[in-house]
């Protein structure tokens, strides 16, 4: 990047990843919203690190309001990841990223390293799947990211300690961008 901010001095790079302001607009919006349309009764929520800012900054916002509400970040599984032996793996969750055992220098800036209170990995054949299931069953054209929150969300609400939560997924992205990758390609979907 730092090549391309040289040989373009005009050019302005907003830096997503690194960028606080990424972080603080969504402690100033995306939490609010959460907050209020959920009336505060939000216990859990459910995020990938794209950018790092929306769970982090959402996540900050509700824990500020409400200690006890935990925030659960989906990573991709271990075949989703590539490997020396396999460079490019069959399936992959496109803005989701490894978070768990890696140095801090490799997160993105804008993660919080101390605002997950777990980490959950999925593989990206699970997130492809719910998010044709989504599709299926309600009409929303959600992408790997949004199948991989929603696969960590429905996992958490299985759980016992979490009977009667109120679990909030964030769905990032939209399945138009991965038409060409052939995951809506199943003769189900």
């Amino acid at each position: 990047m730092e090549t391309i901010k040289a040989e373009n001095p005009d050019s302005y790079f907003t830096d997503q990843l690194g960028n606080p302001v990424n972080r603080a607009t969504h402690y100033e919006t995306t939490g609010p919203e959460i907050w209020r349309d959920t009336h505060g009764e939000v216990d859990v929520l459910v995020g990938g690190v794209g950018t790092g800012g929306t769970v982090s900054g959402a996540g900050r916002f509700l824990k500020d309001r409400r200690a006890d509400v935990k925030v659960v970040v989906a990573e991709p599984g271990e075949t989703s990841l590539p490997t020396e032996e396999k460079l490019n793996p069959d399936a992959e969750i496109g803005g989701v990223h490894k978070v768990a055992g890696l140095e801090d220098e490799q997160l993105p800036p804008n993660y919080d390293l101390t605002i997950a209170d777990e980490i959950v990995p999925v593989e990206a054949a699970d997130a492809w799947a719910t998010a044709r299931a989504v599709f299926r069953g309600t009409g929303l054209f959600v992408g790997a990211s949004a199948g991989a929150s929603l696969t960590v969300a429905a996992e958490l609400a299985a759980r016992p300690e979490y009977e009667g939560a109120t679990i909030v997924a964030v769905l990032p992205d939209a399945g138009k961008r991965y038409l060409s990758a052939g995951v809506f390609d199943d003769p189900d979907a």
